[in-house]
């Protein structure tokens, strides 16, 4: 049982990435939507048997891993998920954090008939008694409970980012199945480059051109020359501004909830 266990409730490579969650979540576990407004926000659900995906989205999807039976139980809690060695609290700590996401997804009588509807509740159980047995889970602290859980839903697109550098892996979970997608995201930045590269080569060699003919002297195009000269170096100053917003506004981002979290941190 314990062996099963360890397979279907522990997430141990997504734990490894906790350092990094301040930059992908708001660092609350209440930060959950209930079933119907996961409905709001225009996201399908995806069901998952990997404690490691769930509460994961990816643009229109979210991942949620349906609530097992036997963690409705109270006499399963007591046997298997309430010792004191290492591995079982291990299980608790990840079990209480996955029960405590149960509690914000189902708050209201449609979020239960979401979660029948998905399989993610058993048709047989009962809404008053799973929303009576959910609420004990409410007050769970992040001390409780396993480092992912102390946030509330992550974004799959930027766990594979940080994975490269931080993990050194390709991804942390692999959503496209074949190379045409994979390929676009890397040849759309270098399209944007050499898109403004050229546009700033351009400009340039207008401006070469306008030179050598005030060298030469030819007569009666100065007005005309002066235009293209400023639309050039205009240009210019586009690409320039251009290639720095982007970082530009990756940088404020990262600043603004950098400031968020210390301010949080600092509240706590």
């Amino acid at each position: 049982m314990l062996d099963f266990l360890v397979r279907d409730v522990l997430h141990d490579k997504l734990n490894k990435l906790s350092p990094v969650f301040w930059l992908l979540a708001t660092p609350y576990s209440s930060h959950i939507s209930a079933l119907h407004h996961q409905i709001v926000h225009g996201r399908n659900i995806v069901i998952t048997e990997n404690l490691g995906l769930h509460l994961l989205w990816h643009y229109d999807k979210v991942y949620i891993k349906p609530l097992p039976p036997y963690l409705t139980s109270y006499t399963f809690w007591k046997l298997y998920l309430s010792g004191d060695t290492p591995a079982s609290s291990a299980l608790r700590r990840a079990a209480l954090g996955y029960m405590q996401s149960y509690h914000y997804f189902i708050q209201h009588r449609s979020d239960f008939d979401i979660a029948v509807e998905k399989k993610l509740v058993d048709a047989t159980t009962d809404f008053a008694e799973l929303l009576y047995f959910l609420q004990s889970f409410r007050d769970i602290s992040d001390n409780e409970v396993t480092p992912r859980f102390r946030y509330g839903e992550l974004r799959l697109g930027h766990l594979n980012l940080y994975s490269k550098f931080y993990l050194f892996e390709l991804h942390y979970h692999k959503v496209m199945g074949h190379y045409g997608p994979y390929l676009a995201e890397i040849i759309a930045p270098f399209l944007f480059i050499f898109a403004t590269v050229s546009v700033a080569l351009g400009a340039m060699q207008v401006v070469l051109a306008v030179e050598q003919m005030r060298v030469g002297g030819i007569e009666g195009w100065q007005a005309f020359s002066s235009a293209s000269r400023g639309f050039s170096v205009a240009c210019l100053f586009l690409v320039l501004i251009a290639f720095s917003f982007v970082p530009g506004i990756v940088c404020f981002f990262l600043l603004r909830e950098l400031v968020f979290v210390l301010k949080h941190y600092r509240r706590t």
